[in-house]
């Protein structure tokens, strides 16, 4: 029992590259390995926002490959306000 992995969402997609900076430098003590980035494109910041995360890290690229097509075949989860 245990915690492996603690997952970051934006599940709506408001996230940009300030906020996204401010997150992985606030968990800088964690182990990169131990962290994971879902972004949505809502706002059209996902793509911008996974490399701002592979910035603070080593990534795998299985899971940069992953959140990359997730991103550009998203739609909208919440309205667009």
């Amino acid at each position: 029992m245990g915690c492996y992995e603690v997952s970051l969402g934006d599940t709506v997609g408001r996230g940009n590259i300030e906020k996204t900076k401010k997150l992985f430098e606030g968990l800088a003590g964690l182990p990169i390995s131990s962290l994971a980035a879902h972004f949505h494109d809502t706002f059209d910041n996902a793509i911008d926002n996974i490399f701002t995360a592979i910035s603070y890290g080593n990534f795998e690229l299985t899971q940069v490959a992953e959140q990359l097509t997730l991103q550009l075949e998203d739609s909208a989860v919440a309205p667009i306000q």
